[in-house]
């Protein structure tokens, strides 16, 4: 977990005694294949960290009038991500 955590820029330059608090601070989650983890709208304050597996990430898509899921990218072990996003169902 602490190279994981290190190799994101945001926490790259922490000492290692406040990386160790965000390790102790950290709790699993499992989810099943095809579940959704963030759903688009979603507000969180957590920040997540793939160990293991592959996470697809879709985004909204207007297309015919009706609004469907567009591939955007694969996240693989080693990433991290949270809610943010750049995008608005302004499209």
């Amino acid at each position: 977990w602490r190279s994981m955590i290190k190799s994101v820029p945001y926490f790259r330059h922490l000492e290692d005694d406040i990386i160790e608090e965000i390790v102790y601070l950290l709790k699993p989650h499992w989810y099943d294949e095809g579940s959704s983890i963030i759903k688009f709208g979603d507000i969180t304050d957590k920040i997540h960290f793939l160990k293991q597996g592959e996470i697809e990430v879709t985004i909204p898509k207007k297309q015919f009038g009706k609004i469907t899921e567009a591939h955007f990218e694969f996240l693989n072990p080693g990433s991290c991500f949270c809610a943010f996003s750049a995008f608005s169902m302004d499209f």
